[in-house]
């Protein structure tokens, strides 16, 4: 079901109900492939003891000629339509880490906004994908990046490490400044 249209973008809206036969998924994946998808969000609800995981689809125009495209030809596709001398970051960065690429560049788009700027002036992608390769980053390691300065890593770094722990499931530590202490680790960036 199409709920809204934005800036000639569109939203679709699936509901996976939790334990499911996998027709939804199906339908869900078919239309992932066949559509040209701006972002995809998830949430988890609960309508009475079912769960449901909802995905809100945000996608441009209609459904892409030829068919549902066999996953080598989006990759070709992606690959294709990507500027002349622009890093394709699927094949700069391991799998692991172009998923920690990802929800930091969805984290990025929020940010940027919320805050009426553009996503480069948040972090660059080359920017994040420094970050995506660290093992554990910390606001201290993200000043380490090249272009990262104290106030932006304060600014935005503790969302962009709060993402991090959304796509590896780990508690990053994020450091503070202590009075006569200096720098230290504290609590866990939380929700």
């Amino acid at each position: 079901m199409r709920i809204g249209e934005r800036r000639g973008e569109m939203i679709r809206v699936f509901n996976i109900a939790i334990p499911n036969n996998g027709t939804e998924e199906a339908e869900l994946n078919r239309f992932l492939v066949s559509h040209r998808i701006v972002s995809v969000r998830t949430q988890w609800v609960t309508s009475g003891e079912t769960p449901y995981e909802v995905f809100t689809v945000e996608y441009v125009g209609g459904v892409k000629t030829g068919g549902p495209p066999s996953s080598a030809a989006v990759d070709m596709a992606a690959e294709d339509s990507r500027p002349p001398n622009r890093p394709d970051y699927r094949k700069l960065l391991t799998q692991e880490q172009f998923v920690r690429y990802c929800k930091m560049r969805d984290e990025r788009k929020r940010i940027a906004e919320e805050e009426a700027v553009k996503a480069f002036v948040v972090f660059t992608n080359e920017q994040l994908a420094a970050i995506a390769r660290m093992e554990s980053p910390t606001l201290a390691g993200l000043r380490e990046v090249d272009g990262i300065g104290e106030a932006r890593a304060k600014k935005y770094g503790a969302r962009i490490i709060a993402a991090l722990e959304e796509a590896t499931g780990e508690t990053p530590v994020v450091p503070v400044k202590v009075a006569a202490m200096g720098e230290m680790p504290v609590l866990p960036v939380g929700r």
